[in-house]
């Protein structure tokens, strides 16, 4: 992880397995989270986000998170929007809510980036922060 400034971070990087092939995106508080159609795409209901991960039987999920600056792209751009995040960070979290990453922000509203390398099944998300 790497740190620029008292709050911004630039970059994390975890591997996940997370159940079900889906992560969530939320504020602290995840509201109504949208789901997963049959085409196992990244969905929003304009507060959260469900992205579509590897099955965790297939291995990891790498999911790296920063400023556009900090992390690399990967082949497939899916998705350009913003959620509210009133409580100053975004969560990762799985079906059952356990938290995967947390990632700071300073502003009440943030603009989320994300490619992936894979579009049913990616082994690879990048989430560009602001």
């Amino acid at each position: 992880c790497s740190i620029s400034g008292e709050r911004e971070v630039a970059s994390k990087q975890i591997s996940v397995r997370p159940s079900n092939f889906q992560f969530f995106i939320s504020d602290k508080v995840l509201r109504d989270p949208p789901m997963l159609g049959e085409e196992m795409k990244v969905e929003t209901n304009g507060v959260n986000l469900v992205v579509p991960c590897q099955s965790s039987q297939e291995g990891a999920t790498e999911l790296i998170v920063g400023t556009y600056d900090s992390v690399p792209r990967e082949t497939f751009h899916v998705f350009d929007g913003s959620i509210p995040t009133p409580n100053g960070a975004l969560l990762f979290s799985d079906i059952e809510l356990n938290e995967l990453l947390s990632y700071p922000v300073s502003a009440p509203t943030t603009r989320l980036r994300l490619w992936i390398n894979h579009l049913r099944e990616p082994s690879r998300v990048v989430v560009v922060v602001g």
